[in-house]
């Protein structure tokens, strides 16, 4: 009985001693990256395009106006938007692009996170593929 008591004295002083649990979520959202990054180029014309982020998506933030694979300033039609684990965003081009052409991904900055405000500034990137 009383090793019993002492283990509830051990237990109880390790969860003083370690304080409450807490998660550490982003104040704001914010991209973590972009496949193809920034500048890239010889980019495949079959290439799909990943926004990862740094928290969960709210999805319904995410529509075909606030984030955009463009070229030439023409949005390109994107066969679907998928959020994938909640952090991640895929977007798939219904044909394949255009070989050597310069194309922007553009995230709008009112996407926002389930748990985290808006992105707040746009993030613009660009890609070329290979000729």
């Amino acid at each position: 009985m009383r090793s019993l008591r002492c283990l509830w004295v051990v237990l109880a002083l390790s969860a003083l001693a370690c304080g409450p649990a807490s998660i550490n979520l982003p104040e704001t959202l914010a991209v973590s990256y972009v496949v193809p990054h920034h500048g890239a180029i010889d980019v495949a014309v079959d290439t799909s395009v990943e926004i990862g982020f740094n928290g969960n998506v709210d999805y319904s933030t995410v529509t075909d106006e606030s984030i955009v694979l463009e070229q030439a300033g023409q949005r390109v039609a994107v066969q679907q938007v998928f959020v994938l684990d909640g952090q991640i965003v895929l977007l798939v081009p219904e044909t394949v692009l255009s070989a050597g052409t310069p194309y922007n991904v553009m995230v709008a900055g009112t996407v926002a996170g389930d748990a985290s405000g808006e992105l707040g500034a746009p993030l613009r990137t660009r890609f070329r593929t290979a000729p």
